[in-house]
C-alpha cells in the first residue's frame, strides 16, 4: 500500500507550498500591475501623438488653401492687368 501512495506530503509541507505560491503570485500581480501602469502611459502618449498630428494636418492644409487663394488672386490679377 505504501508503494501505490508514494510519498506522503505533510500538513507543514504544503503550508510552505502553499505560501511560497502565494508570494509568487503577488510577484506577478505587482509586475502586472507595472505593465498596465506602462501601457496607461504609451496609451496617453500615443494619444497627444495622434492630437499633434491632426494639428499639423490642419496647419498643412490652412498653408494649402491659402496658397491656392493666393496663386487664384495672382492669376485674377494679371489677367486683369493685361
Amino acid at each position: 500500500m505504501e508503494d501505490a501512495l508514494g510519498e506522503v506530503a505533510t500538513k507543514e509541507f504544503v503550508d510552505h507550498r502553499i505560501s511560497e505560491l502565494r508570494a509568487d503570485f503577488a510577484e506577478q500581480r505587482a509586475l502586472f500591475a507595472e505593465l498596465k501602469a506602462d501601457f496607461a502611459e504609451l496609451k496617453a502618449d500615443f494619444a497627444e501623438q495622434k492630437a499633434e498630428n491632426k494639428a499639423s494636418q490642419l496647419n498643412q492644409l490652412r498653408w494649402i488653401v491659402g496658397t491656392i487663394i493666393a496663386m487664384g488672386g495672382l492669376i485674377i490679377a494679371s489677367n486683369l492687368i493685361r
